[in-house]
Parts: structure tokens; sequence; C-alpha cells
């Protein structure tokens, strides 16, 4: 399991919010909720392209996503 040296979540009127920074030559996977296909942004930009992000599998109302090191800031509509 990586060390993630910064990670911080909030719900705020429906919206989810994670912040994480990862360290050089890692990639961990998160799961996001999500109310629909559109609903994950990274740093305010829509889910394609994300760069080091690729979503793997969306089953029901949560995403998948594989991260390479970096941080990000995922915000998603709450389900």
């Amino acid at each position: 399991m990586a060390n993630i040296p910064s990670a911080a979540w909030r719900t705020r009127d429906g919206w989810f919010d994670l912040e994480v920074t990862l360290p050089p030559n890692t990639t961990v996977t998160l799961v996001l909720p999500e109310a629909n296909a559109e609903a994950i942004t990274e740093s305010g930009r829509p889910q394609a392209p994300m760069g080091h992000v690729g979503i793997r599998r969306r089953v029901g109302n949560e995403a998948t996503l594989s991260v390479a090191a970096g941080t990000y800031k995922f915000t998603t509509r709450l389900p």
C-alpha cells in the first residue's frame, strides 16, 4: 500500500471534493461516488482527457480511477 502524503475530502451541497498528493513512481486506485458519467472533474476540467488519470470502471454510483503520481483535486456530484 502506497503512503499518501496528503489527502483531504469534504462534502458540500451535494458535491464531493477530494484533494490528494501522490509520491513519485506510484499509481493508486481511487473509488469516487458519482451521479452520472460526466460528473467527475479534476482541477475543474472534465474527466476526458485527464492525462495521468484513467477511469477503470463504473459500477452503480461509483467510478474506479487509476491515478499516477501528482497532485489532484477531484470534484463529483453525489448520487
